[in-house]
């Protein structure tokens, strides 16, 4: 079997995710990070079940208190709590994409604070509290993003 693929040099913005499913029935995540101007400081994480965490919000680290329920691995940008990509012992796995011009936040509240999550600290929310998208689904209902 031939596989062709063309590259353009062209800017891009956004970062690209690839899933690739073996005959198996397991599958293969990666992903890009083509919208960093300049090399970024990455690192790995290793997070145990029991692990606490705490979210940062425009004022300090006095956000979402949690504490994980799964264990985890991840790879991290500039900050050891903003893991980018990861998968959890039950086998989820969570990436945080940049897509500018896609979404929007809700206005922060302060008064909020113990349910609001950063957004850079999304991917180690899910992977630490769920195992399912279902429960990510019904999850999202208790944050504030």
């Amino acid at each position: 079997m031939a596989v062709s693929v063309s590259l353009f040099a062209e800017k891009a913005n956004a970062c690209t995710g690839i899933a690739l499913k073996a005959l198996d029935g397991s599958r293969v995540v990666a992903r890009t990070v083509e919208w960093a101007a300049t090399p970024m400081q990455c690192g790995y994480v290793v997070a145990p079940r029991g692990h606490a965490h705490r979210s940062y919000t425009p004022t300090g680290d006095n956000g979402l208190e949690y504490t994980s329920v799964y264990g985890y691995v991840g790879i991290y940008t500039e900050y050891e709590p903003f893991v980018v990509e990861g998968v959890n012992e039950a086998g989820l796995s969570a990436g945080l994409f940049f897509f500018p011009q896609y979404g929007e936040y809700a206005p922060y509240n302060p008064a909020d604070n113990d349910k609001t999550l950063c957004d850079m600290q999304f991917v180690s929310w899910v992977l630490s509290q769920f195992s399912t998208i279902d429960q990510v689904k019904q999850g999202l209902s208790k944050i504030d993003l």
